[in-house]
């Protein structure tokens, strides 16, 4: 069972993300379908990613990261490829409170950031 959580076989395969655009006037662009993927990086790190359907690629991504706020894993939202600063406030657009879930969808009523810190 650890296995399989760990694996995500027990999570969403697709989702449907709807964003507002009061803050961000762009974000309604990256509103639509996420596809469950895992991806592995340079060092061997299976991220966890939900990917938008419609961008091949160029889109939105959530991603897991287990070292994103003092130590503690956290999702972050970023466009684009997948890259080692995917986990960094250089390289997403907001990020979730600290969280050790890997199911995106426990995050919803969590606080959200931007990659500068504010709510």
């Amino acid at each position: 069972i650890v296995m399989g959580q760990i694996n995500g076989n027990y999570l969403q395969k697709y989702i449907q993300v709807e964003f507002g655009d009061e803050r961000v006037n762009i974000l309604g662009i990256f509103s639509g379908y996420y596809n469950f993927t895992r991806k592995m990086d340079v060092n061997w790190y299976f991220h966890r990613i939900y990917e938008q359907i419609s961008f091949k690629g160029e889109g939105g991504k959530f991603s897991y990261c287990n070292n994103l706020v003092d130590g503690e894993g956290g999702w972050t939202f970023s466009i684009g490829a997948v890259s080692k600063e995917t986990c960094t406030e250089a390289g997403y657009l907001a990020r979730s409170a600290a969280t050790k879930t890997f199911d995106l969808m426990e995050t919803a009523n969590l606080q959200w950031y931007s990659n500068n810190g504010l709510p």
